[in-house]
């Protein structure tokens, strides 16, 4: 979102980045002014992780069906905890459902817990603890 992050989608996005994916390798992100740009400084002070740059160009949602196609795992920081048809970051989680990706929504305000779909490999890793 050109917005940027809000408080608690950078609170989360950093729990993340330093509990969750402390062992990612890549990051994935659209170089769009806003929120993509900030989750990136968050990942540089936070993570190994090399990050790979999707620009726009030609058509956004390419872009998208690239970053998509290129994650295992999605992590949308939308401007509206509601889904809406003509952005460009519920496009982009639209494309992960349907690929079968899991992913992170990090709600926009009042935050309790970010959401970690069930069939997510560090789910699955949990359960094999128990």
């Amino acid at each position: 979102t050109r917005l940027g992050l809000s408080p608690p989608q950078r609170s989360l996005l950093t729990w993340l980045m330093t509990n969750l994916f402390v062992g990612a390798e890549t990051f994935h992100h659209g170089d769009a002014h806003g929120a993509d740009r900030e989750a990136v400084g968050i990942v540089r002070r936070n993570s190994r992780a090399r990050i790979v740059s999707h620009p726009a160009g030609v058509d956004p949602l390419q872009r998208n069906r690239d970053i998509v196609a290129a994650c295992d795992v999605l992590i949308a920081a939308p401007d509206q905890d509601v889904e809406r048809l003509r952005s460009g970051t519920w496009a982009t989680v639209r494309a992960a459902r349907a690929r079968g990706i899991p992913i992170v929504m990090l709600p926009r305000w009042m935050v309790v817990a970010a959401t970690i779909e069930e069939d997510h490999p560090c789910r699955r890793e949990e359960r094999r603890r128990r």
